[in-house]
């Protein structure tokens, strides 16, 4: 990816370097950061604190990973106000208000697990995906994301998130300051490229939380690797769901946290 003219996806800023109880006046870039609105047929759905950069594909994967749409075709237009960050897309059917609802407490790992809204609920049924990694794909995988986000090398404040193709390598990725809108723009764009992401692996650089594991199941996406650490919450959902839950892959080493069926050590 690369730097935008105007408004992209880093910008610089005046700042004070402190070394050795020393200081010293520096230029440094951070990341860019938008607040972008999203309405459907007139409703408004979110307001997403974002990169300003692949901002169609995030829309795209925020409807589908939320239970919107099931499909690219299902928007009939899309209209990006880049002045007042709001974008427009209308959809063949008004949005179920349902998924807006917050809060669901249900049985689960612990006292109780809580869910966004119905849409997650719907997703509980386990996945049953048969596909098998072997442990020098999750390597392989872990050690790519470590090299090529180019905004965090710049910036340190972004995440990365790529569908990675088993046989065939990394397919998408896109970078977000935000770990969700990031996964989101990334399954945006196979979902605008009518590319189903069953035999896709979901690589990440960031913490794993249970949203990222509702995305990825919506996806019937069945193994999921990041460079950070699960919580406890993602934990409990993955072994219920039935998704492979990989953190920490850094350099030569991995841990699994959830069904290790799928790694063939």
């Amino acid at each position: 990816m690369k730097e935008e003219t105007e408004f992209g996806f880093y910008m610089e800023t005046d700042a004070w370097r402190v070394l050795e109880n020393k200081s010293m006046p520096v230029k440094v870039r951070v990341a860019t950061e938008i607040p972008l609105t999203i309405v459907a047929n007139d409703m408004e759905l979110a307001t997403l604190l974002t990169s300003p950069s692949d901002l169609k594909e995030l829309v795209y994967g925020y409807l589908f990973t939320s239970g919107f749409i099931k499909s690219a075709d299902e928007v009939q237009s899309f209209v990006c106000d880049t002045t007042r960050w709001v974008a427009c897309v209308s959809l063949e059917h008004d949005p179920d208000p349902e998924l807006l609802r917050t809060r669901l407490y249900t049985p689960g790992c612990g006292k109780c697990a809580m869910y966004t809204n119905v849409h997650e609920i719907s997703l509980r049924t386990p996945c049953t995906s048969e596909m098998v990694v072997s442990a020098q794909s999750v390597i392989s995988a872990g050690q790519w994301v470590s090299g090529i986000s180019t905004v965090f090398r710049e910036t340190g404040g972004v995440h990365i998130a790529a569908l990675f193709d088993v046989d065939k390598g990394v397919q998408y990725y896109c970078e977000d300051v935000a770990r969700h809108n990031a996964v989101d723009k990334a399954m945006g764009k196979a979902l605008m490229n009518s590319r189903t992401m069953e035999n896709m692996m979901l690589v990440r650089s960031g913490r794993t939380s249970s949203e990222i594991l509702f995305k990825a199941k919506r996806a019937n996406i069945p193994v999921t690797i990041s460079r950070g650490s699960p919580t406890h919450h993602a934990v409990c959902l993955a072994k219920e769901i039935g998704i492979t839950l990989i953190g920490f892959a850094r350099n030569e080493e991995f841990t699994i946290y959830a069904n290790e069926h799928r790694i063939k050590i």
